[in-house]
């Protein structure tokens, strides 16, 4: 049976405020965007096999990295296949200010397909960065103007060094005001070991026995951004794990398909 690492299956949850405008659209499925797909080799082949898999485990779309036109079209026709979305994300894309004739090129080549569902262009950036990426998506938009693109900010317990804002509140209306994606994800992770930050973790992490819980401040962050987000009548995305993640890397703890999907099953419900 196959197994997925956590570091692989960071499923980000899109919980709409309002219909639509965000990179996974209104659907009578609740969108689970899975963060770089499923743990694979990497002379792995994607193929409609991968797609399939995650689509049994409950995703409905996933981030996925192509280098060239063809092996974008190629990934996006398997995924299309299984019935399963791409948010697609290549380099010539993420690099802000690119204005080379390549970057017109890859997205008129992608942007009519029926597997695509959003553009990767930023994870995690800083205040300062937030015009020039506004402007870099401004340009994208010339050749589509239909599809999403995902920029996935920092949660407000990232420093405000890291934020380049005197507080959060500020570094969410600058990234509304400034990106203008038309939605708000935020990237801090809901469930952590018990007590204190674990560091040097080997792996893989002996994960029966460990004690997990609720990060105490991920609650709190959610109202915040749900009470910004619906005042901005902007959807929002946020972050769900089954594990503990940490600063570089995460506590590897595998599921399977089977065990993921249960979970999976419960959180849907929950919502």
């Amino acid at each position: 049976m196959s197994r997925y690492s956590v570091f692989q299956i960071l499923g980000v949850l899109i919980l709409s405020v309002v219909a639509g405008g965000g990179p996974l659209q209104a659907s009578p499925r609740l969108p689970v965007l899975a963060w770089n797909g499923r743990e694979r080799s990497t002379n792995m082949i994607i193929n409609v096999e991968y797609f399939r898999e995650l689509a049994n485990a409950g995703f409905t779309a996933t981030i996925e990295d192509a280098k060239t036109i063809e092996d974008a079209l190629r990934i996006l026709d398997a995924a299309h296949e299984a019935g399963v979305k791409l948010c697609l994300r290549m380099p010539q894309l993420e690099r802000i200010g690119n204005r080379a004739a390549d970057v017109e090129k890859i997205v008129k080549a992608v942007k009519d397909h029926p597997a695509l569902e959003s553009y990767f262009v930023k994870d995690e950036p800083r205040a300062q960065q937030f015009v020039k990426i506004g402007e870099h998506i401004k340009y994208l938009k010339q050749f589509d103007s239909t599809h999403g693109f995902y920029v996935n900010a920092f949660g407000n317990d990232a420093s405000t060094k890291w934020l380049q804002t005197d507080d959060y509140p500020t570094y969410m209306k600058r990234y509304a005001d400034e990106i203008g994606a038309g939605w708000f994800s935020f990237d801090m992770y809901p469930v952590t070991p018990e007590g204190k930050f674990l560091k040097n973790i080997k792996r893989p992490f002996p994960h029966d026995g460990m004690k997990k819980e609720l990060k105490p401040t991920w609650f709190e962050q959610f109202e915040t951004v749900l009470a910004f987000c619906k005042e901005r009548k902007m959807p929002i995305s946020a972050f769900a794990l089954c594990t503990p993640h940490r600063n570089g890397g995460c506590l590897a703890q595998a599921w399977s398909v089977s065990e993921f999907y249960r979970v999976l099953k419960i959180l849907k419900k929950s919502n």
